[in-house]
């Protein structure tokens, strides 16, 4: 069966959809595998991978392709299954391109795409989410079938209109890779070493809200010494000022040496869908406190694996890293718990599993 997954990011871009590429393909060798995607660079894909022309064009951190129609189309004429990873010039075409040569054409809704949308913008955040929602109704209704996260997230695309099949599979990670080890030496290994250190991995972008860890930070630092706040990823680059207290690490191909030195890991969005480097942050046996969206309420459970507090809510966010930081009994605790729920709940193969019997299916 010939395959295309056609995505609107892929490596060497860092992101949550990239890294869902890269883990799934070892598990799609039953398949003849074709990827298009952006040129974001040289891709470290299993596969090979048709690059379209990177636009100039930024939306908050998100980066838009031409819109290759032609390429597109050719590729979804010979192939038998499209598998989309998003509605963007890339994903959205080959989702047309397929219905229209009536293709089997299956969608991993990531994300929620109008949520994302609006928290994307400093301005008419209601006008750009009533504008993505008409479109994402749209093309998902052009879809033969939608995987969703979670059934929160089956619900809200239901919630919009769209008829479309809907099968939930959870996300999973690689739990074997992401493990703890010990913090001592993974600290040294960062220069880090007597450091305190508060962690974030994703993407630097509006909808993730880091000045309201930077803030929390920034008063916990009055309460508890030798604190550092270390961000690994890439996107909007002036979105937190500078500060000798802040490592900005940047992408990383490698991200666990990273999760492994934190002492907690803190996720303030405003908007997710899953949250891919929170499972990974659990999986290495981080206590993680979080804001209550998308599915994250799945797999964390409020003082047991993980700790939640309200969205741009400075003062919980303070209070709980304050608590946290000063007790290391409790910080070992939640992190065991947090790691020992990912290894039964949300192991990746499962989830890879799932996908390929739904691909096989469509």
């Amino acid at each position: 069966m010939r395959l295309l997954i056609a995505s609107d990011t892929n490596s060497p871009r860092v992101d949550g959809v990239a890294c869902f590429i890269h883990n799934l393909e070892p598990h799609l060798k039953q398949f003849h595998v074709k990827v298009v995607a952006p040129n974001f660079g040289v891709p470290t894909n299993q596969y090979p991978v048709t690059k379209t022309k990177l636009l100039r064009i930024r939306f908050g951190d998100f980066y838009f392709s031409w819109p290759a129609w032609g390429l597109i189309k050719e590729m979804v004429a010979k192939s038998d299954v499209v598998f989309a990873q998003s509605i963007g010039p890339v994903g959205g075409l080959a989702i047309l391109a397929a219905h229209k040569q009536k293709k089997p054409v299956v969608l991993y809704a990531h994300v929620m795409d109008w949520e994302l949308a609006g928290s994307a913008v400093k301005r008419f955040k209601g006008l750009t989410r009533f504008v993505v929602k008409i479109a994402a109704r749209w093309l998902y209704k052009k879809c033969t079938r939608i995987i969703a996260a979670s059934s929160k997230s089956a619900d809200m695309i239901g919630s919009i209109g769209v008829d479309t099949p809907k099968t939930v599979i959870p996300l999973g990670i690689d739990t074997q890779r992401f493990k703890p080890s010990d913090k001592n030496v993974a600290k040294k290994k960062l220069g880090l070493q007597g450091k305190r250190v508060i962690g974030f991995v994703g993407r630097l972008a509006h909808e993730k809200d880091l000045p309201t860890l930077y803030a929390a930070f920034k008063e916990a630092q009055k309460k508890v010494p030798n604190m550092k706040l270390l961000i690994v990823g890439t996107g909007i680059t002036n979105i937190l000022p500078e500060d000798d207290d802040v490592r900005l690490a940047g992408p990383q191909t490698d991200i666990v040496p990273y999760l492994q030195a934190m002492d907690l890991f803190v996720l303030p969005s405003l908007t997710e869908t899953n949250s891919l480097a929170t499972m990974e942050a659990m999986s290495c046996a981080l206590p993680v406190i979080v804001t209550p969206v998308g599915s994250i309420g799945d797999y964390v459970v409020e003082a047991k694996n993980g700790f939640f507090f309200p969205r741009q809510d400075v003062k919980a966010l303070t209070e709980l890293m304050v608590t946290l930081l000063s007790s290391p009994a409790t910080r070992l605790k939640i992190g065991r718990a947090a790691r020992e729920s990912m290894v039964q709940d949300r192991q990746f193969d499962k989830t890879a599993k799932e996908i390929v019997t739904v691909l096989k299916e469509a």
